[in-house]
């Protein structure tokens, strides 16, 4: 089956939900965000789950952890919204001339993205903004009262979860850390040479 849309479809799609996945999700250039089941897979003409109009460009990879779902907009905006309803939950801005880069990312408490040059958290329940560190480029895991982020050349930075300062580096050039979303779970580090750690 198929579904012709009025923009682009640029970034990657979702799938989130129970087991396999309930639903898959995607986006248009044109601001556009769509869900639909999975189910009916084998269905001529799919009824659509919802649909949610986010005013503004998305061209980046879309990114489901549990019932949120989370857009990064061309216009610096990260928008969180309920993978569900569909409904917004909340929204946060960039500031002029800043723009935004990549696709969002999950903790179990917080919601990151990079823009204006800095990783930016923000309380995943409300979306006030929490902290932000510059130069940082991702949410690695979060440990205890630290959240751990990928920072520039190759390193590592911990820092307090609630205050975002900065309590330490560490120099992992060469090794990738998958992010872990659930707190104090086992961090991993794979090589470029394919050594697991």
């Amino acid at each position: 089956w198929g579904w012709r849309t009025n923009a682009d479809v640029v970034g990657a799609m979702a799938k989130g939900g129970g087991g396999s996945g309930d639903e898959f999700y995607f986006a248009t250039a044109d601001g556009m965000l769509y869900a639909f089941p999975t189910y009916p897979a084998t269905t001529r003409d799919p009824e659509l789950g919802w649909m949610t109009n986010l005013h503004g460009a998305v061209t980046n990879d879309l990114t489901i952890e549990g019932d949120d779902l989370g857009v990064v907009m061309n216009d610096g905006r990260l928008v969180c919204v309920d993978r569900i309803t569909g409904a917004v939950r909340w929204e946060a801005y960039a500031g002029s001339r800043e723009h935004a880069e990549g696709s969002a990312s999950f903790s179990s408490s917080h919601a990151f993205y990079v823009c204006g040059g800095e990783l930016r958290a923000f309380a995943r329940a409300t979306g006030t903004k929490a902290w932000a560190v510059k130069g940082a480029t991702a949410f690695v895991a979060e440990r205890g009262g630290r959240v751990i982020v990928a920072g520039p050349n190759g390193s590592l930075i911990a820092v307090d979860k609630k205050s975002g300062e900065v309590l330490g580096r560490a120099d992992t050039r060469g090794w990738y850390f998958p992010p872990r979303v659930a707190a104090d779970s086992t961090i991993y580090a794979i090589s470029k040479t394919g050594a697991l750690m």
